[in-house]
């Protein structure tokens, strides 16, 4: 699979430490996992895995001088397959130019 194509999580409780107080509101809401992200040239992404409004999304940050900054968010949705390997994970950007893009498992 090309590389800016793969979307790998990886979980570190550890990122909710360089929550910025700015972000507090992501409190009001249950945070489900968290960790480091990386898509394409994108590598080590913070990410926190929320529910909004009803649907899982994901909110992405970069790391910059020991803070983080919010850079994005997407929603997640989770096509299952018959097997395992016929699953599908669908993100899908939360501005109206943003792509919908798809990935399936591998391991």
């Amino acid at each position: 699979m090309e590389r800016e194509r793969q979307l790998t999580f990886k979980k570190d409780t550890t990122v909710l430490r360089l929550l910025s107080p700015k972000y507090y509101a992501f409190n009001e809401k249950p945070i489900y996992h968290a960790g480091y992200m990386s898509y394409g040239e994108h590598t080590d992404l913070v990410f926190f895995l929320i529910e909004n409004n009803g649907n899982p999304c994901v909110v992405f940050f970069e790391e910059k001088d020991g803070d983080i900054h919010l850079k994005n968010g997407a929603y997640l949705f989770i096509a299952r397959g018959s097997y395992k390997d016929e699953d599908k994970l669908i993100l899908v950007g939360d501005h109206a130019t943003e792509p919908t893009t798809e990935f399936i498992r591998i391991e």
